[in-house]
C-alpha cells in the first residue's frame, strides 16, 4: 500500500509543478499583452515596437479629432 501511495504522490507533485510553470508562463504573457503561449523570454523587435507606437499615436490622434469635431459641432449649434 505504501509503494502505491508514494508513486501517486510523486505524480501529483510533478503535475502541480508542471501546472505551476505553465500558469506562470501564460500569466506573464497575459500581463504583457502577448499571445498566451508565446515565448516570454523573446525580445520585442524594433519593428514591432515602432508599429505599436504608431498604432497608439493613430488611435490617440483619432480620439482628438473626434473630440475637436464634437466641440466644433457644439459651437456651431450653439450649445
Amino acid at each position: 500500500m505504501g509503494i502505491f501511495f508514494a508513486g501517486r504522490l510523486r505524480n501529483i507533485i510533478i503535475g502541480i509543478m508542471i501546472g505551476l510553470l505553465l500558469g506562470l508562463w501564460a500569466g506573464y504573457n497575459l500581463g504583457k499583452g502577448k499571445p498566451v503561449f508565446s515565448n516570454p523570454l523573446a525580445r520585442e523587435t524594433i519593428q514591432n515596437r515602432i508599429k505599436k507606437t504608431g498604432d497608439q499615436a493613430m488611435e490617440k490622434s483619432g480620439k482628438i479629432l473626434e473630440e475637436s469635431g464634437k466641440a466644433m459641432r457644439d459651437a456651431v449649434s450653439g450649445r
